[in-house]
């Protein structure tokens, strides 16, 4: 068996390897005790908690925005909208849209200046679904758990009963509840509080999410007048229903 001559340039640079693996692979609390104390707990639980869930270790992301934090606390004011520019852009990344230094989130020395660049990439080219997404679309269960709420000749409105139906129903948009790698925990937030409806135009395809606390949403994740769409009688409709079968539900959980 041939030896290798360990060098001192080659153990550098094994110890640097181990040194960035260590660093990346560090889980939550060991994170903030070694390096974020001088954010508040409160602020770093809450960067944490929207940017990633289900992950015991600092994601590259969330280390990203805790270090713009560090320079301008400022990126808390609108969190939920921080995460969705940076799944946009991993998603564009995973498309192999964004190559080179671009696909490095470390280039970018604000969330304005990303914001920028992913604002300059076509929304439909990052969303539309890939033909492997189509395939386990059209594998998944979860098109069948779903409660019907509402049908004509023109619209259907569903309520999903599980992660996997709202993202089957919601393929093709950009809503974080429909989002397979990050939205089981908003899906679980929201459904948990009231139904979650999600309205598709049998003859155009067009989708509409609504729930009691964000409003009707088109499905590029944008707030829209219900008259605008033609859906004021129909979300009055399935809507009163909805609520009153929430008010019964937790009713029930409450005995």
């Amino acid at each position: 068996m041939a030896k290798i001559k360990l060098t001192e340039s080659r153990l550098k640079k094994m110890i640097s390897e181990a040194v960035k693996k260590a660093i990346n692979e560090i889980a939550i609390n060991d994170a903030y005790t070694k390096f974020y104390q001088d954010i508040p707990q409160e602020d770093f639980d809450e960067i944490v908690s929207t940017l990633q869930s289900g992950n015991d270790n600092l994601l590259p992301e969330t280390k990203w925005v805790l270090n713009l934090y560090k320079r301008d606390s400022s990126v808390m004011a609108d969190l939920p909208k921080v995460n969705n520019i940076i799944k946009f852009f991993n998603r564009a990344k995973q498309r192999g849209m964004i190559k080179g230094m671009e696909g490095d989130l470390n280039r970018y020395k604000s969330i304005s200046e990303l914001g920028r660049f992913v604002n300059s990439l076509k929304m439909d080219d990052v969303m539309s679904p890939t033909r492997s997404e189509v395939r386990n679309y059209n594998n998944t269960n979860g098109k069948n758990e779903i409660e019907t709420v509402y049908q004509d000749g023109e619209w259907q409105v569903v309520i999903p009963k599980t992660f996997a139906a709202s993202c089957y129903w919601g393929r093709g948009t950009s809503w974080d509840t429909a989002h397979r790698i990050n939205g089981e925990r908003y899906f679980d937030y929201y459904s948990n509080m009231s139904p979650l409806y999600i309205f598709v135009n049998k003859q155009t395809g067009e989708k509409y999410q609504y729930h009691n606390e964000a409003g009707l949403i088109d499905s590029n994740d944008h707030e829209i007048n219900p008259q605008e769409v033609g859906l004021s009688e129909i979300l009055g409709e399935v809507t009163g229903n909805g609520i009153r079968e929430s008010r019964k539900r937790n009713k029930r959980n409450k005995r």
